[in-house]
């Protein structure tokens, strides 16, 4: 009966949680960029925030075929996929071109008008009766012809307005590419986004956005995911099989399944999104999760498995679980979202395994015998002969290898964070990418400035002005190549207002047989014209694809194009009370402060497991433990510099990560109800198929999960070798 309520409650639990996650399976975040959001200088989050907006929801399209671009126009329709896909005119509201036919004026114009009026009203004249001038607004709505002159027309570098296919078009290397750019609906589907990206990329069109290389990375990620833990599982399953020898074992599979689907369904609950990277950094833990069942079925060896025999390792699981817990437990208090998500998912990952193996695994493993193959005694005697050779190592002796060691990492590891390792991209993908940019005008480099104080705008213009005469850039991208300041418009209005009483301005239309009355009418039409603030013209339809640019109305983003100078060009922005942002650069140094949080946050984790230790085991034997999980951490990171891996933020996570379940080790090693022989059984056992599970993902695409696994992998062997050293150092 009691057995039955049992597996009624956890079936129960488990059919609840793999609901839950069935809901919540599009909820998988990609953006590798978000990860350390909140690690920026200041002033850098404001303006990172909206570059990171515009990636995630644009796509652009070009093509060099008219044809396969309005067939890409209408495939991009037909998925569902966008909010609004921009590429002509005819597609824009004629009222709103028209509130917007001042203060999108190209200054060329602006200033032509406040300081040669004359000549502007003479040319804007002879458009009237220009047939063959196409207009984007009709005289009746324009009478001089200002939207013929509107920045509108170029909105990049190298896009123009062709007003005969009412499209936007760019010229590169002697071709024509159509232009269009959509906005992502909110939970968009990622696979029917990669699908028409690979049916449109054989079409002669080239389509990129980060929101692709997002979906291409969940894709991966999940994939990497499921046959990682797959191939895990099956080779932990071999080594198991080997060391008990019994079809009934593979029910530890169940231990497996059931911490993942708690861990996963309780990080969903906690953030409403989970990030590819902390699935697949999490699904390496089949191998901790495994360590509870393993360590009592040692005890239990070739002879019928008592159920009740659990209770008496109940309190060694607990310490363990406590410590090993709580080395993810500190990383709650990080600012990273990835180092909070797979703190999240470990902790009840572990408490799953936990309670399932406490309270499941007995009610199916009882009254079945367990023998490892012959040839299991054989290695542990001679591996137990190997290690009585270190068993007698002197603690100083070892503190001064750890000293030296150290001093060489120092010496010779390199330290720096980088970006491109923390994401895989796929070849073709990226050179779309770099190709768009170039044909669009616009740097790849993502080099940017934040302009800050009152009068933004003519602050932005005066500042790129100065940046381009003095040579330390090409050519920018903002607000104020589009948007004229409101003075500006200001005095736009006032100059057509004093035109009212100006005979001159006048004679030019009389002249040409029109009323004066209707002329000064069309003067005081464009005077009344409402000055546009960036705030309002950024809401517009219109406007609304360059919102990434405004960022308040005292702060503005420009984008830099081939950057020459960034030491000069931090110094003026610096002194003009702006700042200047080298994207990738402020993401690396986000990374690496982050790195230094969590060793420090690492370092206290340290200190509470040392006094936990302290007070179940005492002063001497807890320094013995700590001594040998620092010098297993240094022996790792001294093999990865020696071997040319940088120390990276995952570097770091992975050994940390490691001194939790190395800690976890020694609590076994000092467990004296069992015997030498089942402690240094149960210890490697578990340390390989947890090195076995975390070694796996070094054959991930992605450089820093590779290097993640490695060196998690290579700390738990050291681990449990000097885990079974202190087990030898502790016979009695």
């Amino acid at each position: 009966m009691k057995k039955t309520l049992i597996f009624s409650i956890f079936s129960l639990i488990f059919a609840s949680l793999v609901f839950y996650l069935f809901l919540e399976r599009k909820n998988i975040d990609t953006d590798i960029y978000s990860l350390a959001n909140t690690n920026y200088e200041k002033g850098e989050k404001e303006a990172i925030d909206a570059l990171l907006k515009r990636f995630s929801s644009e796509v652009i399209l070009l093509s060099n075929n008219q044809a396969k671009f309005q067939t890409a126009i209408d495939e991009f329709k037909k998925s569902e996929l966008f909010s609004d896909v921009f590429y002509e005119i005819n597609s824009l509201s004629l009222d709103e071109l028209n509130k917007l036919k001042l203060a999108t004026l190209e200054h060329k114009t602006a200033l032509e008008i406040l300081q040669n009026k004359e000549q502007f009203f003479k040319q804007s004249s002879r458009e009237i009766f220009n047939k063959f001038s196409i207009k984007p607004l009709p005289t009746s709505l324009d009478f001089f012809s200002l939207s013929k002159h509107s920045s509108l027309l170029a909105q990049a570098q190298n896009i123009k307005f062709d007003y005969q296919k009412h499209r936007f078009i760019a010229s590169f290397d002697g071709e024509i590419w159509y232009f269009a750019k959509a906005e992502l609906r909110q939970n968009y589907d990622n696979s029917k986004l990669i699908n028409l990206y690979q049916n449109l990329q054989s079409k002669s069109v080239l389509i990129s956005s980060g929101a692709i290389y997002a979906a291409f990375g969940k894709q991966s990620g999940q994939s990497e995911s499921l046959y990682m833990s797959i191939i895990a599982l099956v080779l932990c399953g071999v080594v198991v099989w080997v060391g008990f020898r019994n079809w009934r074992v593979f029910y530890v599979v169940l231990v497996v399944v059931f911490g993942l689907t708690t861990g996963l369904a309780a990080t969903f609950a906690v953030f409403g999104k989970v990030h590819i990277l902390s699935i697949v950094v999490s699904s390496s833990l089949i191998g901790l999760m495994l360590d509870f069942c393993i360590h009592w079925l040692s005890k239990n060896l070739n002879q019928k498995v008592d159920a009740t025999s659990i209770k008496s390792m109940r309190k060694i699981f607990l310490l363990g679980l406590f410590i090993t817990a709580g080395g993810y437990f500190v990383f709650l208090f990080a600012s990273s979202v990835l180092l909070k998500q797979i703190a999240i998912f470990s902790l009840f990952a572990l408490l799953g395994a936990f309670v399932f193996t406490y309270f499941v695994m007995p009610l199916i493993l009882a009254n079945h015998e367990f023998k490892a193959l012959k040839f299991v005694d054989v290695v542990l005697e001679t591996y137990a002969k190997f290690l009585t050779k270190f068993s007698s190592l002197n603690l100083g002796f070892i503190c001064v290898i750890f000293a030296v060691l150290f001093g060489l990492i120092l010496c010779f590891g390199n330290f720096k964070d980088n970006i491109k390792e923390y994401s895989s991209s796929d070849e073709k993908l990226v050179q779309t990418s770099i190709k768009v940019a170039k044909i669009l005008g616009e740097s790849s480099s993502y080099k940017f400035a934040l302009i800050r104080g009152e009068g933004v705008l003519s602050k932005e213009q005066n500042l790129t002005n100065y940046l381009k005469i003095d040579g330390l850039i090409d050519d920018y991208s903002g607000l104020s190549k589009i948007l004229l300041d409101e003075p500006l418009q200001t005095k736009l209005k006032n100059e057509f207002k004093k035109s009212v009483s100006d005979n001159a301005v006048l004679e030019i239309y009389t002249k040409l047989g029109f009323d004066k009355t209707s002329v000064q009418n069309e003067l005081l039409k464009v005077s009344n014209l409402a000055t546009i603030s960036p705030k309002e013209a950024v809401k517009s339809e219109i406007l609304s694809s360059l919102s990434h640019f405004y960022i308040d109305e005292n702060k503005t983003l420009i984008f830099l194009n081939n950057v020459k100078n960034e030491a000069k060009i931090d110094e003026i922005l610096h002194a003009n009370g702006s700042l200047y942002i080298d994207f990738a650069n402020s993401l690396n140094q986000a990374f690496s402060k982050l790195k230094i949080e969590a060793i420090w946050l690492k370092i206290l984790a340290f200190l509470l497991a040392f006094a936990v230790l302290w007070k179940f085991f005492g002063l001497r034997r807890s320094f013995e433990m700590m001594v040998f999980v620092l010098i297993s951490t240094i022996l790792s990171l001294f093999l990865l510099v020696l071997f040319g891996f940088g120390i990276n933020i995952f570097v770091i996570f992975g050994v940390i990560l490691a001194g939790a379940v190395g800690i976890d080790y020694m609590i076994f090693a000092s467990n004296l109800a069992l015997s030498v022989k089942e402690r240094i059984f149960g210890i490697n056992l578990a340390a390989l198929t947890s090195a076995i599970s975390f070694l796996m993902l070094f054959f991930s695409k992605t450089a820093a999960v590779s290097v993640f696994g490695l060196s998690v992998g290579l700390n738990i062997l050291f681990c449990a070798f000097f885990a079974s050293i202190l087990t030898l150092r502790q016979k009695s």
